[in-house]
């Protein structure tokens, strides 16, 4: 019920409960719900890539690696959002370091023989 509302009614509760969630709440719904669904295709996706779960892992390896200088690079900036309480800017790098780690593509293993 809204602060200048005198009606208790359950209707006036019932009303107020379908504003409520029709408003911002679905919008705010929507894309929890699309950022699962959207999670769940990249995982299959990439799954595809590889045959077993011993490729993912050098894939992965591989690119960690690869990265590690930027992925310092990266948590150090954490390190002065944080002493800098910029809370937005940490969140954004955390971003920047799971792109960095999840991104990767498979090892070309016929390049080696």
């Amino acid at each position: 019920m809204l602060d200048n509302e005198t009606d208790t009614s359950a209707a006036s509760y019932l009303t107020n409960t379908s504003a409520i969630i029709s408003g911002s709440f679905a919008e705010a719904y929507l894309y929890c719900h699309l950022t699962v669904v959207d999670g769940y295709n990249y995982y299959l996706a990439e799954t595809e890539k590889y045959e077993t779960n011993l490729d993912w892992n050098q894939a992965f390896l591989q690119n960690m690696i690869g990265n590690i200088i930027t992925i310092n690079n990266l948590y150090n900036r954490v390190l002065i959002a944080d002493e800098n309480e910029d809370q937005l800017l940490m969140y954004y790098i955390f971003g920047k370091i799971f792109y960095a780690l999840a991104k990767f593509e498979p090892i070309d293993l016929e390049d080696l023989e």
